[in-house]
């Protein structure tokens, strides 16, 4: 993509506002590479041509929000690029009063925002109005895995994971799923991690709930061996439950332990 960018930029015949947009999408693809300052001239660069002013402040704010990311936790630096960040967002929102994608991509990335400051209960707040306004959208699904993830950090287990089971709902077939803020390979990665966070927290009910709603985003197998090793942890956890306390009250336990290891195959 970058090669193909400088191609095209590369070509004089390139003017006006075709130019202007080929730059912003350069200075897109130079920010996802973590070129920050470099795709922050390219912005420079087409505010000059004054045109396309919603999406030069939402690749602003990315960049802003970026580079927020790679400073210090509650460091001034970080709070100020925050503060830009938002106010970009705010401004590409309101460039785009129809309410399109770039209004609603912009409430999720000001969602992002708070959470990078640790305000969880603003970046909630933005990603539930987010999903009541736009439903049935990209950003929705995006924001309400947000929340479920929030939620499971936060403790609140029951929320988190019917977050999830509407997210792998909504998703339906991954052959047909296209979402830039939330692409297939990502939505696998936090799920997975999810279901590692359920077992490391022995949450193994939920653990298990989740897995089993896991296609087709994640093949038969897949999800076998996921809830292969959630049996296993389960079974070794009841197991030092069981040798952690007098034998004679905890039979209970014992059964239970060997119960989940025979269902992981063990």
């Amino acid at each position: 993509a970058l090669k193909h960018s400088q191609i095209l930029l590369a070509d004089k015949k390139l003017t006006g506002p075709d130019r202007a947009q080929a730059i912003i999408s350069h200075a897109e693809i130079l920010g996802e590479l973590g070129q920050l300052e470099a795709a922050t001239e390219q912005l420079q660069e087409a505010n000059k041509f004054a045109v396309q002013e919603a999406r030069i402040r939402h690749v602003s704010g990315q960049l802003a929000l970026k580079q927020a990311l790679k400073s210090a936790d509650k460091s001034p630096e970080k709070n100020a690029l925050i503060e830009q960040a938002i106010t970009d967002f705010t401004e590409a929102k309101r460039l785009d009063p129809l309410n399109g994608d770039m209004a609603r991509q912009a409430m999720y990335w000001i969602g992002m925002c708070h959470q990078a400051i640790g305000n969880t209960a603003a970046a909630i707040e933005t990603y539930d109005r987010l999903s009541r306004q736009h439903g049935d959208t990209s950003e929705s699904l995006a924001a309400t895995l947000a929340v479920a993830n929030l939620s499971q950090a936060t403790g609140n287990a029951a929320q988190a994971l019917a977050g999830y089971h509407l997210v792998l709902e909504t998703v339906k077939e991954p052959i047909t799923y296209v979402n830039r803020l939330l692409p297939l390979s990502e939505l696998r990665k936090k799920m997975r991690k999810a279901h590692l966070q359920f077992i490391e927290a022995g949450q193994f009910e939920q653990a298990t709930a989740l897995a089993d709603k896991l296609q087709p985003v994640f093949s038969l197998i897949e999800v076998t061996e996921l809830l292969a090793q959630t049996q296993e942890k389960w079974g070794h956890t009841k197991l030092r439950e069981y040798s952690d306390v007098q034998r004679g009250s905890t039979s209970d336990l014992l059964q239970e332990g060997r119960y989940h290891l025979r269902a992981a195959g063990r």
